[in-house]
């Protein structure tokens, strides 16, 4: 039944692919995204192109899900600790990361 699915175009990995990073991009980062597909059986390949068709960059993102939960530049080495290991934890890259702490994010 899954192959004649595939056959007629209504079951497609990449089409999956790009749902769920589309979904997620909102609350993770493309470590998790990528993680999370790779748990669902996407191909390597598949996941790169799903996050390269999403829009703007990873630390406008990670910016965004900063934003909702402390607002304003952290002013002490704990709330930066504490936003880093939060921004880490779902997924974003350390780049981006520091960029989200030093404010510092080219908006594309």
């Amino acid at each position: 039944m899954l192959d004649e699915l595939g056959r007629n175009g209504l079951l497609s990995d990449e089409r999956f692919a790009g749902a769920v990073a589309r979904s997620r991009s909102r609350r993770f980062g493309d470590a998790r995204i990528r993680y999370d597909l790779r748990r669902f059986g996407i191909a390597d390949d598949l996941s790169a192109a799903a996050l390269a068709k999403l829009g703007g960059s990873e630390a406008a993102r990670a910016r965004e899900v900063s934003s909702k939960r402390f607002p304003g530049l952290p002013t002490t080495a704990a709330e930066r600790a504490k936003r880093a290991r939060f921004l880490q934890s779902r997924g974003f890259s350390l780049d981006s990361i520091y960029q989200v702490l030093r404010g510092r994010i080219d908006v594309e």
